[in-house]
């Protein structure tokens, strides 16, 4: 009984050193390579206009701000015409509170989808200042305005 492993595997590998050899020793047939239509394909191909990279000053305020500083924030939207911005369109539909970071889920009005807010990021030129349990605080121009959560959303 001890033998009948060893047995079983010293068969396997000679099957398979035996496999290998016939692959290695077999001959290889003739391949052929179809070769493509002869025709004037490289006369209808034009060369794309050289790249031109766009002036250096244009880089400026990447150079002074690195995109990749975790301080860098969005751009504020522009204000209304009339001097006053109209509170975004959104509903609360949750909020995420850890030790580190608060999250806000928001809906946009007519939205299928849901996106979400830190503290510190822009929604419609309304910059969000306070993340709690239950609402959200934004404020554009020194006015603040609040989004609680929907009624029966909230926790207990």
């Amino acid at each position: 009984m001890r033998l009948i492993l060893p047995a079983g595997l010293l068969a396997a590998s000679a099957a398979l050193a035996a496999v290998l050899a016939v692959e290695l020793t077999a001959p290889i047939g003739a391949v052929e390579i179809a070769r493509a239509p002869p025709g004037d394909r490289a006369a209808s191909w034009t060369a794309p206009p050289p790249f031109t990279a766009p002036p250096e000053d244009g880089f400026a305020l990447i150079n002074v701000h690195s995109p990749f500083s975790p301080l860098r924030q969005a751009v504020d939207e522009p204000a209304a015409s009339d001097g006053t911005l109209a509170p975004p369109d959104v509903m609360l539909m949750g909020v995420l509170v850890s030790s580190g970071k608060s999250i806000a889920i928001l809906r946009r009005a007519g939205g299928a989808g849901t996106t979400d807010a830190t503290v510190g990021q822009t929604i419609n030129g309304w910059r969000v200042t306070r993340i709690e349990a239950d609402r959200i605080v934004l404020n554009a121009g020194g006015n603040d305005y609040e989004i609680r959560l929907r009624p029966g959303s909230q926790p207990e």
